[in-house]
């Protein structure tokens, strides 16, 4: 969840002092961030699924990989 929001948008992006786009910033951020919690719930969702086909380890590390 920390991860997708962490790459996509720097500590100090290059536009921060600029205050016209901080409402498009903050908006941004935020789906980042929700779509990071939803990609995280689908792949905890995907492994759970997988885990009586392939194992428990197994299905963890395809559901992360893919």
């Amino acid at each position: 969840m920390y991860l997708v929001p962490f790459l996509k948008y720097p500590a100090n992006p290059p536009a921060v002092g600029q205050a016209d786009t901080i409402g498009a910033r903050t908006g941004w951020y935020l789906v980042a961030v929700l779509a990071s919690v939803m990609l995280t719930v689908a792949v905890v969702w995907l492994a759970r699924t997988l885990a009586n086909r392939l194992g428990g380890w197994n299905a963890g590390l395809l559901a992360a990989g893919l």
